[in-house]
């Protein structure tokens, strides 16, 4: 997509890093449920997680596709 339009570059770079946060709390929680099974703790992640997937979508389609 950076290809075809260039300006785009630095969103595009947020977008990744969202990624990357994503895949994060994804191995904590993983690791905090080998750990804990399901706590409060694994519960926050999990908030997190969707919170985040929530504001990526939002400006994924904001960003790219309006």
């Amino acid at each position: 997509m950076v290809a075809a339009k260039p300006e785009l570059k630095d969103i595009i770079s947020q977008l990744i890093r969202d990624h990357d946060l994503m895949r994060i709390i994804v191995k904590d929680i993983q690791e905090l449920r080998e750990k804990e099974n399901l706590s409060p703790s694994v519960l926050h992640k999990f908030h997190a997680l969707i919170v985040v997937n929530e504001i990526h979508s939002r400006d994924e389609e904001r960003l790219l596709f309006e």
